[in-house]
């Protein structure tokens, strides 16, 4: 088994970039990151907050099931599963490769809904953020217990076409999704992506 607007002056800035005077490149590529990194963390504020009333409010029985729900919308399914996968996401077919997709997004979400099902949070509080890759902010947040040490979680957040995704996050600096690729790697390597497909349907049966 696996263990368990301000468009409007970005547009202004492009306009008057060939002028004299004008802001050089790099400034427009530092309003533009800064415009997402805002985004970014509104788009993690919302979902924290949501997740905490789900911890504060909802039945213990009935939080896993939430949670579940929240983080399946907030993926990027495709992106996590791929890497993941690694090198053998190439090598599958593509009926191996629609429902390593679907199992693999009911993975994850049940995944951090376990983790953060058992958190009694208090308040999330967003720290900041910055850009990790063209695509990609790092929001920083922490989950303050009653009681209890605050919890740092990092997120991943890439802007796609259906809006901002996560594709990954840091608990206490640790990759939950770098730590699935080691899991699942080794199994791909023994087994195939047969095998893993197999451990994926148990676990999501049991």
């Amino acid at each position: 088994m696996l263990i368990v607007r301000p468009f409007t002056v970005l547009a202004a800035l492009m306009v008057f970039a060939g002028t004299p005077g004008a802001l050089p490149q790099q400034g427009i590529f530092v309003s533009r990151a800064a415009a997402q990194e805002n985004s970014a963390s509104d788009f993690v504020r919302a979902l924290g907050g949501r997740v905490i009333d789900i911890l504060k409010n909802d039945p213990y029985e009935a939080r896993r099931r939430d949670l579940h729900d929240e983080f399946m919308g907030a993926f990027d399914v495709e992106t996590m599963a791929r890497f993941a996968a690694g090198a053998y996401w190439r090598r599958a077919d593509a009926r191996q490769k629609q429902e390593y997709l679907k199992l693999f997004g009911d993975y994850v979400a049940t995944l951090y809904a376990n983790r953060f099902g058992d958190y009694a949070g208090q308040e999330f509080k967003v720290n900041g953020q910055h850009p990790t890759t063209e695509n990609d902010v790092s929001v920083d947040s922490t989950i303050i217990q009653a009681g209890k040490p605050p919890v740092k979680v990092n997120f991943r957040v890439r802007k796609t076409s259906d809006g901002y995704k996560i594709v990954d996050v840091y608990v206490e600096g640790i990759s939950l999704l770098i730590t699935k690729r080691d899991e699942f790697t080794t199994v791909l390597a023994r087994e195939g992506m047969d095998g893993l497909l197999s451990r994926l349907r148990a676990t999501a049966q049991s």
